[in-house]
């Protein structure tokens, strides 16, 4: 069976919201799982409209937030794959804050795909790295 894809979607303000960000970040994401062959998830709606990632309130009381609980009651398999636009779509939190919340995803087995440069963060790609050169890498 392919590998299921959840897309999470966030933008910071109303005005964006009015504009194409969100069309843009679904498009991407169905990109991505039709050129990867994975079955893209349509059931759960993950968007953060208007919802800042500075505050953190996206993983408090966001949809990024009931995402992380599916995970931790493991209603997420292992395999499956997490599109963002981009890492600061995850979180702007201070930097031990954020790898925490990437931790909590890649740590169950589940790779988060950056769309824009398409860069792909797994437990199994980091091994043997540097934490120094994790974090560098995560939020450069």
């Amino acid at each position: 069976m392919k590998p299921i894809a959840y897309s999470y979607k966030r933008w910071s303000s109303a005005i964006q919201g009015k504009g194409h960000t969100e069309a843009r970040q679904t498009e991407l994401a169905e990109e991505y799982a039709v050129r990867e062959g994975l079955i893209l998830d349509t059931n759960r709606k993950m968007s953060d409209s208007g919802v800042s990632g500075y505050s953190g309130k996206n993983v408090k009381d966001g949809a990024l937030g009931a995402f992380l609980k599916t995970i931790d009651e493991g209603q997420i398999a292992p395999g499956s794959f997490l599109l963002v636009e981009d890492v600061d779509r995850l979180s702007r939190l201070p930097i031990m804050e954020a790898l925490a919340i990437f931790q909590r995803i890649i740590g169950v087995g589940i790779t988060i795909v950056t769309l824009r440069d398409g860069q792909k963060y797994s437990t199994e790609q980091i091994k043997g790295v540097r934490s120094e050169a994790v974090a560098f890498w995560v939020v450069s």
